[in-house]
């Protein structure tokens, strides 16, 4: 059997408290008081776990499998722990992976810690990718409009501010 299989196994959620925790987290995205605030926790300590491989965050950036294997070992805890966290992965590649799209490669100063980047993708490199974006088409999709990009600081950090259906959100590069 696979690690990542044996991984799966380990997940046993009980199907009562994770429709719970659902239901209690919609109600608080809808603007409805639910029984009680939702409570998100994990069991960081889960000693069936420590037989398998431990990978570092530089592993996993470039090998898909042990990061899945990272996140499912997550899962376990969350199921364990009978909160109302909701089972969920996702591709942990850090917030500085949006610089690979303008080319830059990333750096680790550290095998277990998130990639960073030594430079910066030149302006003209960032307009010309931000004139190139799809506008969206129909209600149900996310209305992201480029309010301005402006240079600041000494350090050269580019700044999106973008209106979202909650408000304005600043991006810095």
């Amino acid at each position: 059997m696979s690690e990542l299989s044996e991984i799966l196994n380990l997940i046993n959620p009980d199907p009562s408290v994770l429709k719970k925790g659902r239901e209690r987290q919609a109600a608080v995205w809808k603007g409805i008081e639910p029984d009680y605030l939702p409570l998100i926790l994990s069991d960081s300590e889960v000693p069936e776990l420590a037989v398998f491989s431990h990978y570092t965050l530089k592993e996993q950036f470039f090998d898909k499998e042990k990061m899945l294997a990272e996140q499912l070992k997550g899962l376990v805890g969350i199921a364990k722990a009978n909160s109302d966290a909701q089972l969920s992965v996702r591709a942990n590649l850090g917030v500085g992976v949006a610089a690979t799209v303008f080319g830059l490669k990333p750096v680790f100063p550290q095998e277990d810690q998130m990639p960073w980047f030594l430079e910066n993708p030149p302006k003209e490199m960032i307009a010309y990718r931000v004139s190139q974006m799809p506008k969206p088409k129909g209600s149900y999709q996310p209305r992201l409009n480029i309010l301005n990009i402006s240079e600041g600081g000494c350090r050269k950090i580019l700044s999106f501010t973008v209106m979202t259906r909650r408000g304005r959100l600043t991006l810095l590069i």
